[in-house]
């Protein structure tokens, strides 16, 4: 019998400190985890996990791409991936534009790593991936 994966959340922040932590914290919250310092690297990670991907945290202020463009990229590669906008920053409007398609809420930064590890458990049960088996 195949024991039911945990979800993955794939991690976009082009900090690598803070992708760091935001990994750390979801592996001990029981999440698998994998990551992405830009826009670019995001889309591959996309292409390769797409389908079991449960939720994507995403920082709008990327070195290579701003947020509502990588959005979209994103988007339109896998067309039912979810996000969690992860962001201290980035234009009001665009943001929701972003949480007006339905495919995304916001979460500001800094935030306690209890709250960013309960609000990913929150949002990727609303969005379960099916289990590969």
């Amino acid at each position: 019998m195949n024991e039911p994966q945990a979800p993955k959340i794939l991690v976009v922040d082009g900090e690598d400190h803070t992708r760091d932590i935001c990994c750390l914290g979801l592996r001990q919250a029981g999440f698998a985890v994998v990551t992405a310092a830009s826009a670019a690297e995001a889309l591959e990670q996309v292409r390769v996990h797409g389908a079991g991907l449960s939720l994507v945290l995403l920082e709008l202020n990327l070195p290579d791409m701003e947020g509502e463009a990588s959005f979209g990229a994103l988007l339109r590669l896998q067309p039912d991936l979810h996000f969690l906008l992860f962001t201290a920053g980035g234009d009001p409007d665009a943001v929701q534009r972003m949480v007006e398609t339905g495919h995304a809420v916001y979460l500001g930064k800094p935030c306690a790593l209890a709250v960013l590890q309960e609000e990913v458990l929150w949002h990727a049960s609303l969005h379960p991936r099916p289990t590969p088996g």
